[in-house]
Protein backbone atom coordinates (compact mmCIF):
# COMPACT_ATOMS: atom_id res chain seq x y z
CA UNK A 1 0.00 0.00 0.00
CA UNK A 2 1.54 3.84 -0.68
CA UNK A 3 2.18 5.38 2.21
CA UNK A 4 3.33 2.22 4.29
CA UNK A 5 6.96 2.80 5.46
CA UNK A 6 10.05 0.03 5.71
CA UNK A 7 8.38 -0.99 9.19
CA UNK A 8 5.04 -1.79 7.80
CA UNK A 9 3.35 1.37 9.32
CA UNK A 10 1.69 4.02 7.70
CA UNK A 11 3.74 7.03 7.07
CA UNK A 12 2.38 10.63 8.50
CA UNK A 13 2.47 12.27 5.31
CA UNK A 14 0.47 9.77 3.54
CA UNK A 15 -2.37 10.33 6.21
CA UNK A 16 -2.33 13.69 5.99
CA UNK A 17 -2.68 13.79 1.95
CA UNK A 18 -5.36 11.74 2.43
CA UNK A 19 -7.20 13.91 4.79
CA UNK A 20 -6.36 16.96 3.05
CA UNK A 21 -7.79 15.06 -0.21
CA UNK A 22 -11.34 14.18 1.70
CA UNK A 23 -12.02 17.56 2.81
CA UNK A 24 -10.90 17.44 6.64
CA UNK A 25 -9.58 20.59 8.53
CA UNK A 26 -6.40 19.58 10.33
CA UNK A 27 -3.20 21.81 12.07
CA UNK A 28 0.02 21.18 12.43
CA UNK A 29 1.76 19.75 15.90
CA UNK A 30 5.57 21.12 16.51
CA UNK A 31 6.96 17.51 17.41
CA UNK A 32 9.91 17.96 18.46
CA UNK A 33 10.89 19.45 21.87
CA UNK A 34 13.45 19.49 24.59
CA UNK A 35 9.76 18.61 27.03
CA UNK A 36 7.05 16.93 25.73
CA UNK A 37 4.95 20.05 25.87
CA UNK A 38 6.75 21.81 23.92
CA UNK A 39 6.78 19.22 21.47
CA UNK A 40 2.70 19.14 21.64
CA UNK A 41 2.70 22.47 21.14
CA UNK A 42 0.00 23.20 18.12
CA UNK A 43 0.59 25.47 15.34
CA UNK A 44 -2.60 27.78 15.52
CA UNK A 45 -3.14 31.25 15.35
CA UNK A 46 -4.42 33.04 18.71
CA UNK A 47 -7.97 33.01 19.25
CA UNK A 48 -9.45 30.38 16.82
CA UNK A 49 -12.71 29.03 17.38
CA UNK A 50 -13.93 25.47 16.90
CA UNK A 51 -17.63 25.99 15.93
CA UNK A 52 -18.59 25.03 12.52
CA UNK A 53 -19.76 28.35 11.63
CA UNK A 54 -18.62 29.74 8.21
CA UNK A 55 -16.20 32.55 9.83
CA UNK A 56 -14.72 30.12 11.73
CA UNK A 57 -14.12 27.03 8.72
CA UNK A 58 -12.60 29.85 6.15
CA UNK A 59 -9.78 30.16 9.43
CA UNK A 60 -9.54 26.52 9.38
CA UNK A 61 -9.01 26.44 5.67
CA UNK A 62 -5.84 28.32 5.79
CA UNK A 63 -4.81 26.47 8.57
CA UNK A 64 -5.10 23.67 7.08
CA UNK A 65 -3.00 24.60 4.10
CA UNK A 66 -0.38 25.57 6.28
CA UNK A 67 -0.50 22.52 8.03
CA UNK A 68 -0.30 20.51 4.93
CA UNK A 69 2.65 22.49 3.43
CA UNK A 70 4.62 22.46 7.08
CA UNK A 71 4.29 18.47 7.36
CA UNK A 72 5.65 18.43 3.43
CA UNK A 73 8.51 20.50 4.44
CA UNK A 74 9.62 18.80 7.66
CA UNK A 75 8.38 21.77 9.59
CA UNK A 76 6.10 20.22 11.56
CA UNK A 77 6.53 16.15 13.01
CA UNK A 78 3.27 16.06 14.14
CA UNK A 79 -0.66 16.93 13.13
CA UNK A 80 -4.41 17.29 15.25
CA UNK A 81 -7.34 16.22 14.16
CA UNK A 82 -10.11 19.29 15.15
CA UNK A 83 -13.63 17.90 15.82
CA UNK A 84 -16.48 20.99 15.30
CA UNK A 85 -14.68 21.85 12.39
CA UNK A 86 -15.16 18.26 11.09
CA UNK A 87 -18.47 17.77 12.49
CA UNK A 88 -16.76 14.79 14.86
CA UNK A 89 -17.16 14.03 18.22
CA UNK A 90 -14.03 13.21 20.34
CA UNK A 91 -14.07 11.45 23.35
CA UNK A 92 -10.65 11.58 24.96
CA UNK A 93 -10.12 9.05 27.80
CA UNK A 94 -6.72 9.51 29.97
CA UNK A 95 -4.51 6.38 31.07
CA UNK A 96 -4.25 8.30 34.37
CA UNK A 97 -7.85 8.85 35.09
CA UNK A 98 -9.86 5.46 33.00
CA UNK A 99 -8.62 1.84 33.45
CA UNK A 100 -8.17 1.61 29.57
CA UNK A 101 -7.09 -2.12 29.85
CA UNK A 102 -10.26 -2.83 31.64
CA UNK A 103 -12.07 -1.37 28.74
CA UNK A 104 -10.00 -3.54 25.83
CA UNK A 105 -13.70 -4.89 24.73
CA UNK A 106 -15.24 -1.43 24.03
CA UNK A 107 -12.46 -0.22 22.21
CA UNK A 108 -12.41 -3.31 19.96
CA UNK A 109 -16.04 -3.41 19.46
CA UNK A 110 -16.37 0.54 18.93
CA UNK A 111 -13.51 0.01 16.39
CA UNK A 112 -14.92 -2.44 14.58
CA UNK A 113 -18.40 -0.40 14.31
CA UNK A 114 -16.99 2.15 12.55
CA UNK A 115 -15.58 4.60 15.01
CA UNK A 116 -11.83 6.04 14.35
CA UNK A 117 -9.95 4.28 17.64
CA UNK A 118 -6.19 5.30 18.86
CA UNK A 119 -4.30 4.94 21.80
CA UNK A 120 -2.53 8.20 22.96
CA UNK A 121 1.11 8.42 23.57
CA UNK A 122 0.59 7.99 27.41
CA UNK A 123 -1.47 5.21 27.13
CA UNK A 124 -4.58 6.77 26.65
CA UNK A 125 -7.63 6.43 24.67
CA UNK A 126 -8.94 8.61 21.88
CA UNK A 127 -12.53 7.54 19.97
CA UNK A 128 -13.92 9.42 17.32
CA UNK A 129 -17.21 9.73 15.75
CA UNK A 130 -19.16 11.61 13.04
CA UNK A 131 -22.09 13.72 13.99
CA UNK A 132 -24.56 15.61 12.96
CA UNK A 133 -24.86 19.48 13.96
CA UNK A 134 -27.36 18.29 16.90
CA UNK A 135 -24.26 15.71 18.30
CA UNK A 136 -21.95 18.27 18.50
CA UNK A 137 -22.72 18.62 22.18
CA UNK A 138 -22.82 15.41 22.97
CA UNK A 139 -21.27 13.78 26.17
CA UNK A 140 -21.06 10.69 27.87
CA UNK A 141 -22.60 9.39 31.33
CA UNK A 142 -19.44 7.44 32.54
CA UNK A 143 -17.98 6.38 35.79
CA UNK A 144 -14.72 7.79 35.29
CA UNK A 145 -13.72 11.41 34.49
CA UNK A 146 -13.05 12.02 30.97
CA UNK A 147 -12.92 14.48 28.38
CA UNK A 148 -15.07 15.80 25.21
CA UNK A 149 -12.51 17.75 22.35
CA UNK A 150 -15.47 18.28 20.42
CA UNK A 151 -14.86 21.89 20.62
CA UNK A 152 -10.80 21.42 20.93
CA UNK A 153 -8.79 18.75 18.63
CA UNK A 154 -6.54 15.89 19.35
CA UNK A 155 -3.33 14.72 18.38
CA UNK A 156 -3.56 11.61 15.99
CA UNK A 157 -2.14 8.68 14.35
CA UNK A 158 0.51 8.51 13.47
CA UNK A 159 2.47 11.35 14.78
CA UNK A 160 5.75 10.98 16.68
CA UNK A 161 6.31 13.07 19.45
CA UNK A 162 10.28 13.43 20.31
CA UNK A 163 11.15 14.65 23.53
CA UNK A 164 13.06 13.99 26.38
CA UNK A 165 15.42 11.39 24.37
CA UNK A 166 11.95 9.48 23.68
CA UNK A 167 9.46 8.87 21.32
CA UNK A 168 6.08 9.62 21.93
CA UNK A 169 3.80 7.39 19.54
CA UNK A 170 0.07 7.67 18.90
CA UNK A 171 -1.41 4.57 17.08
CA UNK A 172 -4.62 3.44 15.23
CA UNK A 173 -6.86 0.84 16.44
CA UNK A 174 -5.83 -2.20 13.78
CA UNK A 175 -9.71 -2.74 13.00
CA UNK A 176 -10.45 1.26 13.20
CA UNK A 177 -10.89 2.99 9.67
CA UNK A 178 -9.15 6.56 9.20
CA UNK A 179 -11.46 9.35 9.53
CA UNK A 180 -11.26 9.36 5.39
CA UNK A 181 -12.28 5.86 4.86
CA UNK A 182 -15.70 6.95 6.50
CA UNK A 183 -16.81 7.13 9.90
CA UNK A 184 -19.91 5.37 11.79
CA UNK A 185 -21.91 8.03 13.79
CA UNK A 186 -22.31 8.36 17.20
CA UNK A 187 -25.88 7.43 16.86
CA UNK A 188 -25.37 4.36 15.08
CA UNK A 189 -23.28 3.38 17.57
CA UNK A 190 -24.85 4.25 20.74
CA UNK A 191 -25.83 0.73 21.51
CA UNK A 192 -22.02 0.05 21.93
CA UNK A 193 -22.00 2.58 24.95
CA UNK A 194 -25.54 1.50 26.28
CA UNK A 195 -24.10 -2.46 26.32
CA UNK A 196 -21.03 -1.18 28.69
CA UNK A 197 -22.87 0.84 30.77
CA UNK A 198 -22.13 4.05 29.49
CA UNK A 199 -25.29 6.35 28.78
CA UNK A 200 -25.03 8.97 25.80
CA UNK A 201 -26.31 12.35 26.66
CA UNK A 202 -27.28 14.95 23.58
CA UNK A 203 -27.49 18.79 24.27
CA UNK A 204 -29.11 21.49 21.73
CA UNK A 205 -26.45 23.17 19.79
CA UNK A 206 -27.00 26.00 21.45
CA UNK A 207 -26.01 24.94 24.81
CA UNK A 208 -22.48 23.73 23.60
CA UNK A 209 -19.86 25.23 25.40
CA UNK A 210 -18.06 28.26 23.56
CA UNK A 211 -14.59 28.46 25.76
CA UNK A 212 -11.13 29.28 23.30
CA UNK A 213 -8.27 28.03 22.66
CA UNK A 214 -6.70 24.84 24.92
CA UNK A 215 -9.42 25.03 27.37
CA UNK A 216 -11.60 22.10 25.94
CA UNK A 217 -15.14 21.13 28.00
CA UNK A 218 -15.47 18.26 30.83
CA UNK A 219 -18.10 15.53 30.84
CA UNK A 220 -18.52 16.58 34.55
CA UNK A 221 -18.03 19.75 35.70
CA UNK A 222 -15.88 19.89 38.81
CA UNK A 223 -18.03 19.98 41.84
CA UNK A 224 -17.39 20.40 45.41
CA UNK A 225 -17.93 17.83 47.93
CA UNK A 226 -18.56 17.58 51.31
CA UNK A 227 -20.76 20.94 51.87
CA UNK A 228 -24.21 21.34 51.77
CA UNK A 229 -26.22 24.58 52.00
CA UNK A 230 -29.83 25.20 53.82
CA UNK A 231 -30.86 28.16 51.59
CA UNK A 232 -30.13 29.55 47.58
CA UNK A 233 -29.07 32.84 49.81
CA UNK A 234 -26.63 30.64 51.51
CA UNK A 235 -25.05 29.41 48.41
CA UNK A 236 -25.21 32.64 46.53
CA UNK A 237 -23.61 34.01 49.62
CA UNK A 238 -20.68 31.63 49.10
CA UNK A 239 -20.04 32.57 45.77
CA UNK A 240 -19.94 36.05 46.66
CA UNK A 241 -17.46 35.44 48.97
CA UNK A 242 -15.50 33.13 45.88
CA UNK A 243 -15.68 35.88 43.32
CA UNK A 244 -14.13 38.52 46.25
CA UNK A 245 -11.30 36.23 47.13
CA UNK A 246 -10.68 35.41 43.48
CA UNK A 247 -10.38 38.99 42.78
CA UNK A 248 -13.19 39.04 40.69
CA UNK A 249 -14.76 41.92 40.39
CA UNK A 250 -17.74 41.82 37.97
CA UNK A 251 -19.62 39.16 39.56
CA UNK A 252 -18.86 40.63 42.89
CA UNK A 253 -20.60 43.60 42.19
CA UNK A 254 -23.35 41.94 40.84
CA UNK A 255 -23.93 39.54 43.52
CA UNK A 256 -23.53 41.86 46.35
CA UNK A 257 -25.94 43.84 44.57
CA UNK A 258 -28.34 41.34 44.63
CA UNK A 259 -28.16 40.21 48.22
CA UNK A 260 -27.67 43.34 49.86
CA UNK A 261 -29.81 45.48 48.15
CA UNK A 262 -32.28 43.48 46.21
CA UNK A 263 -31.01 44.82 42.74
CA UNK A 264 -30.61 43.52 39.49
CA UNK A 265 -27.09 45.49 38.49
CA UNK A 266 -26.91 43.85 34.76
CA UNK A 267 -28.27 45.72 31.93
CA UNK A 268 -29.84 44.16 29.04
CA UNK A 269 -28.00 44.01 25.78
CA UNK A 270 -27.59 41.37 22.87
CA UNK A 271 -24.57 39.40 22.71
CA UNK A 272 -23.63 37.54 19.39
CA UNK A 273 -20.50 34.66 19.70
CA UNK A 274 -19.96 35.54 16.25
CA UNK A 275 -21.21 37.86 13.39
CA UNK A 276 -22.48 35.33 11.33
CA UNK A 277 -25.02 33.08 13.65
CA UNK A 278 -28.37 34.05 14.03
CA UNK A 279 -28.68 32.95 17.70
CA UNK A 280 -28.32 35.98 19.78
CA UNK A 281 -27.87 35.55 23.79
CA UNK A 282 -28.44 38.37 26.49
CA UNK A 283 -25.96 39.74 28.56
CA UNK A 284 -29.02 38.96 31.59
CA UNK A 285 -29.04 35.53 30.13
CA UNK A 286 -25.37 35.00 30.07
CA UNK A 287 -24.90 36.16 33.48
CA UNK A 288 -28.08 33.60 34.86
CA UNK A 289 -26.27 30.69 33.04
CA UNK A 290 -22.70 30.93 34.68
CA UNK A 291 -24.24 31.70 37.77
CA UNK A 292 -26.00 28.18 37.57
CA UNK A 293 -22.80 26.50 36.60
CA UNK A 294 -21.20 28.08 39.18
CA UNK A 295 -23.89 27.11 41.67
CA UNK A 296 -23.58 23.53 40.48
CA UNK A 297 -19.68 23.51 41.00
CA UNK A 298 -20.21 24.41 44.84
CA UNK A 299 -22.51 21.69 45.35
CA UNK A 300 -26.09 24.24 45.67
CA UNK A 301 -29.03 21.24 44.64
CA UNK A 302 -31.52 21.91 42.58
CA UNK A 303 -34.37 22.92 44.58
CA UNK A 304 -32.09 26.02 45.95
CA UNK A 305 -31.24 26.79 42.41
CA UNK A 306 -35.29 26.82 41.49
CA UNK A 307 -35.76 29.32 44.27
CA UNK A 308 -32.60 31.30 43.18
CA UNK A 309 -34.29 31.83 39.69
CA UNK A 310 -37.98 32.89 41.60
CA UNK A 311 -36.08 35.67 43.24
CA UNK A 312 -34.15 36.56 40.24
CA UNK A 313 -37.53 36.86 38.64
CA UNK A 314 -39.04 39.04 41.10
CA UNK A 315 -35.81 41.37 41.32
CA UNK A 316 -35.22 41.68 37.47
CA UNK A 317 -38.79 43.00 37.02
CA UNK A 318 -39.69 42.80 33.27
CA UNK A 319 -37.74 40.80 31.15
CA UNK A 320 -37.39 42.09 27.64
CA UNK A 321 -37.58 38.62 26.10
CA UNK A 322 -39.97 37.23 28.25
CA UNK A 323 -37.96 34.14 29.66
CA UNK A 324 -37.04 32.64 32.89
CA UNK A 325 -33.71 33.17 34.21
CA UNK A 326 -31.33 30.45 32.79
CA UNK A 327 -29.37 30.02 36.53
CA UNK A 328 -31.76 26.46 35.99
CA UNK A 329 -29.92 25.71 32.41
CA UNK A 330 -26.57 26.21 33.84
CA UNK A 331 -26.76 24.06 36.88
CA UNK A 332 -28.44 21.87 34.45
CA UNK A 333 -25.98 21.53 31.72
CA UNK A 334 -22.85 22.46 33.20
CA UNK A 335 -20.85 23.93 30.52
CA UNK A 336 -17.85 26.13 30.73
CA UNK A 337 -19.71 29.59 29.96
CA UNK A 338 -21.66 30.97 27.59
CA UNK A 339 -19.36 34.16 26.95
CA UNK A 340 -15.89 32.77 25.16
CA UNK A 341 -12.37 33.26 26.06
CA UNK A 342 -11.51 37.24 26.56
CA UNK A 343 -14.83 38.62 25.98
CA UNK A 344 -16.31 38.02 29.43
CA UNK A 345 -19.96 39.56 29.09
CA UNK A 346 -19.46 41.87 32.76
CA UNK A 347 -16.43 43.35 30.79
CA UNK A 348 -18.32 44.32 27.54
CA UNK A 349 -21.04 46.49 30.11
CA UNK A 350 -18.79 47.87 32.03
CA UNK A 351 -18.99 45.96 35.50
CA UNK A 352 -15.77 44.64 35.64
CA UNK A 353 -12.33 46.11 34.81
CA UNK A 354 -9.48 43.88 35.18
CA UNK A 355 -8.05 43.71 31.56
CA UNK A 356 -5.62 41.06 32.66
CA UNK A 357 -8.11 38.42 33.15
CA UNK A 358 -8.70 36.27 30.04
CA UNK A 359 -11.78 34.40 31.65
CA UNK A 360 -15.81 34.03 32.26
CA UNK A 361 -16.69 33.44 35.68
CA UNK A 362 -17.19 29.56 35.07
CA UNK A 363 -13.69 28.89 33.82
CA UNK A 364 -12.21 31.26 36.32
CA UNK A 365 -13.33 29.13 38.96
CA UNK A 366 -12.47 25.84 36.84
CA UNK A 367 -8.83 27.40 36.42
CA UNK A 368 -8.49 28.13 40.28
CA UNK A 369 -10.60 24.92 41.68
CA UNK A 370 -7.82 24.06 44.34
CA UNK A 371 -8.23 27.69 45.71
CA UNK A 372 -12.09 27.77 45.15
CA UNK A 373 -12.36 24.18 47.35
CA UNK A 374 -10.32 25.58 49.94
CA UNK A 375 -12.47 28.96 49.94
CA UNK A 376 -15.49 27.58 49.88
CA UNK A 377 -14.75 25.03 52.99
CA UNK A 378 -13.44 28.26 54.36
CA UNK A 379 -16.85 29.61 54.50
CA UNK A 380 -18.71 26.70 55.05
CA UNK A 381 -17.03 26.43 58.39
CA UNK A 382 -17.44 29.94 59.06
CA UNK A 383 -21.49 29.26 58.20
CA UNK A 384 -21.48 26.14 60.52
CA UNK A 385 -20.01 28.28 63.74
CA UNK A 386 -22.66 31.05 62.89
CA UNK A 387 -25.66 28.05 62.74
CA UNK A 388 -24.62 27.34 66.34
Amino acid sequence: MRGVGRMGQVSLRWVVEKLFEGGFYILSVRGRGKTLDEAKAPILPKGIRYEPTETNLAVWRSVTERAVENIRSGRAFAYGLPGGPNYLVIFDFDAEKVPVKRFESLWNLLAREGAYVEFTASGGVHVVLKAGSDELGARLRFRYPYDVKTFGYVIAAPSALRAEGKVFRYRKHPDAPWPFEGLATLREVEWVFRSFGIEVLYAAAEERHTVNGSLAPKGEIATVGGVSWRSWVEAVACLMYIAKRLGCEGYYRVLKSLLKEKKWIVPYRDYRTSSDVKHCRSTWGIVEYNLGAALRMINADSRHVEEFAEFLWDVQGEDPANTRPAVTQGWRYCYWGLDHRGACVLKRVGLCTRLDCDHNFVTLLLSRFGKVKLEVMRFWRWLNAKRK
